[in-house]
């Protein structure tokens, strides 16, 4: 499956949907470059006193540098997106529509053309559910936002039921089990091996975040019980014969909170962010404009006239030749056409940009779920650089609790504002029916010079279906498949085609009828007779000379 494109349609089609959240990453990752320069620096000062004491300080500086470095990076190659038409993905089909790990995407642009867009059924999920009936537009959304919907609402779930725990850990715990026991909590909130994966992985889309599991009654009722009797039971032992930790309880504990709200607040927008992205795309008409008094000339090699005459660029979904088999006949094709991308431009200044979509009710959630990673990047930080001035356990967890929270915010914002929306005509044609063949005979064999023999084709039915449907499409990521939100019938640009195919015929008749003519001056010549004057004169006396020429020179030969 290629795509054809005429010179003018082959310039590439230009667009930034990441350049506000380029600039978020641009922000943090200068920050954490400059913080890890400078920590490096102050470091170098002190080796020769402190020696290998440094090392885990000079870790600190390395990592604030490789991930600046690596956010700056990311930033600097998504600034912008060129769509050449053959770089455009296809289309996202549904599962029944996948048969031996290849896709038939012609088969689900016909379903879409016959039926409109059906969303996916929900997740026989009892919160899912839930989640569906607070947001109905989230059902017709594309399969990357409610997958990102889904997931969010089980990360607050989770969230949630640990910090009811911890709440009830502490209403039910001594101190000395509550300090035992808050690091097991602080884990829930933060799982540093994911945060890390997710900040090197850094990439938006369906693939930017790690789905938590979904949490089961059984799961939560389990948390929420062991939160008040495991301190209980623990309660009843004698303090001595309890393991103490080095270190003091608030040191765990502050970092815990800070994580579980920072995460809260961030999932909270995240899930307004995808409530305003649930556009209000349906079907607005579908079907095929369907005709039977329509003539057609069989094997006149139709469906190839009216596949060249289609506008560029264009992708062939599927194409049947003009077929004839016995007593039945037809053809099909199925185009995509004239892919155009919904370019956003780089007009005005980054803090304009920044204004622009703040002011946009669509687009504000995001700009402050971004902003709220920035504010919590920079924030971690500066505890970053905190820490290896004046190294504290509570000021390191507190920096990894902000920059775990804030790389989730980043990415989380930067899967939905990398969106590129497409707008694009499919033209799907068939036709097919019954006829029947003959043989017909012209002139005279016994007393005449010979006879003419031919065989004919009458058609006896045939239908025609036609459909030129513009689409709204949208993709995720750069090549990305692109998921089907509207589709809207043109029925004018189906009476062009009608009319195209009723041009094709008569141009095929008009070339049979002049076939016959020259056949007919050619026997009449033969047999002498005097040839008929042509009506047109001018070029057809020219071609009536040329002939009788050609005649001739062949009875002399």
């Amino acid at each position: 499956m290629s795509t054809e494109f005429s010179e003018a349609a082959g310039k590439s089609s230009e667009t930034n949907p990441l350049r506000i959240s380029n600039c978020f990453h641009l922000a943090v990752g200068a920050a954490n470059i400059l913080a890890g320069g400078v920590v490096a620096f102050l470091i170098a000062r002190q080796v020769e006193e402190d020696g290998v004491g440094v090392l885990p300080l000079l870790a600190v500086a390395a990592i604030l540098l490789v991930v600046g470095l690596h956010q700056t990076a990311q930033a600097w190659r998504d600034d912008k997106f060129k769509f050449h038409p053959d770089h455009i993905g296809g289309f996202a089909v549904p599962e029944k529509f996948n048969t031996n790990g290849r896709a038939n995407e012609a088969g689900y642009v016909v379903e879409v053309l016959n039926d409109g867009v059906q969303p996916p059924p929900t997740p026989d999920n009892a919160l899912l559910k839930k989640l569906y009936s607070w947001l109905p537009k989230l059902e017709l959304a594309p399969q990357v936002i409610r997958w990102h919907a889904e997931t969010q609402v089980l990360r607050i779930v989770n969230l949630t039921v640990a910090v009811l725990g911890l709440l009830l850990m502490w209403v039910f715990s001594r101190p000395d089990v509550f300090a035992l026991l808050v690091p097991f909590y602080l884990l829930l909130a933060i799982d540093p091996a994911a945060v890390w994966r997710n900040a090197w992985r850094g990439r938006g889309g369906d693939q930017q975040l790690d789905r938590p599991k979904a949490p089961t009654p059984a799961k939560t009722v389990g948390i929420l019980l062991l939160s008040i009797f495991v301190p209980i039971l623990l309660g009843m032992l004698p303090a001595e014969a309890l393991p103490r930790l080095p270190v003091t309880t608030s040191s765990i504990v502050i970092p815990t909170v800070c994580a579980m709200a920072a995460m809260l607040v961030a999932s909270a927008l995240f899930v307004l962010s995808l409530r305003a992205q649930t556009r209000d795309l349906s079907t607005s008409g579908v079907g095929h404009l369907i005709r039977k008094d329509v003539e057609v000339a069989v094997g006149s090699g139709l469906i190839g006239s009216l596949e060249g005459d289609l506008p560029y660029p264009r992708k062939q979904l599927a194409h049947t030749d003009d077929w004839h088999r016995g007593g039945e006949f037809g053809g099909s094709l199925l185009v995509e056409a004239e892919q155009e991308v919904n370019a956003i431009g780089n007009h005005g200044s980054a803090l304009g940009a920044i204004a622009r979509a703040w002011n946009d009710k669509e687009q504000w959630p995001l700009v402050g779920l971004g902003g709220l990673g920035v504010a919590m990047g920079l924030a971690g930080t500066m505890l970053a650089v905190l820490f290896t001035l004046a190294p504290s356990l509570t000021t390191g967890l507190v920096a990894l609790a902000l920059f775990s929270a804030s790389q989730f915010a980043l990415l989380a914002a930067r899967g939905l504002w990398n969106r590129v929306d497409f707008r694009s005509t499919i033209y799907r044609i068939r036709y097919g029916g019954n006829c029947s063949t003959g043989q017909r005979v012209a002139g005279n064999s016994v007393t005449g010079p010979g006879s003419l023999s031919e065989t004919t084709v009458r058609v006896d039915h045939v239908k025609f279906a036609v459909c030129v449907a513009r689409l709204q499409s949208v993709a995720f990521a750069r090549g990305g498949s692109r998921y089907i939100q509207s589709v809207d019938l043109r029925l004018d640009e189906c009476e062009v085609q009608y009319q195209r195919i009723h041009d094709h015929y008569a141009n095929v008749m008009r070339r049979k009828g002049m076939a016959y003519r020259e056949e007919h001056l050619v026997r009449s010549l033969v047999q002498g007779e005097q040839l008929p004057k042509l009506p047109d004169g001018g070029a057809q006396e020219a071609s009536r000379a040329q002939l009788l020429e050609t005649v001739a020179k062949g009875t002399t030969q």
